[in-house]
């Protein structure tokens, strides 16, 4: 059976006037960008000569790619906690983009995605600050264990005045 059959809108108007063919074609087409946006994929494939409407395609084309994008996340997995810091802020950021190069961008989708990435975002840097840290401790707890080798202590310089008279200068002068 075909790939896309399993993830298409058969209620659609559009499966139900395309031939299995023209369907493949055009599922490619959405799929691959292929024309990068709706509108021109709409007009590639005449689809209002056929008697398809732009609002039924676009419905059909936005269910298609997320069906297929599910799957593809069921298909690899829930994601283990150790990793989800990182792939959900590339999800949001795939899904930003998408809505970027839609033809009806809506503001409050994007600014809700921004949001969103903004949060899932900081949670990865919250996360490699807490490792960061934990690793930090880490040695300083190992350091703290050994005892460290011991440095003799500085020679005297002939040469330079001793620390207390340079002391009282600093204090005498402190006072006007």
């Amino acid at each position: 059976m075909n790939f896309f059959a399993d993830h298409r809108d058969t209620a659609s108007t559009v499966a139900k006037t395309l031939s299995p063919e023209q369907l493949d074609q055009l599922d490619g087409a959405i799929l691959s960008r292929n024309p990068p946006t709706y509108s021109a994929c709409y007009a590639q494939f005449a689809l209002e000569d056929l008697g398809i409407s732009f609002d039924a395609f676009y419905r059909y084309a936005r269910r298609l790619r997320t069906s297929l994008r599910a799957a593809a996340f069921a298909q690899n997995g829930v994601p283990d906690p150790d990793t989800s810091e990182t792939i959900l802020p590339r999800l949001v950021c795939q899904r930003m983009v998408e809505t970027l190069l839609t033809e009806k961008l809506s503001p409050r989708a994007l600014v809700r995605l921004a949001d969103a990435y903004r949060m899932t975002s900081q949670v990865e840097i919250h996360r490699r600050r807490l490792d960061m840290t934990e690793e930090m401790n880490i040695h300083r707890i190992a350091a703290a264990t050994h005892e460290a080798p011991r440095l003799p202590a500085p020679k005297s310089d002939p040469a330079l005045p001793p620390a207390a008279s340079h002391d009282s200068h600093a204090t005498s002068t402190d006072q006007f």
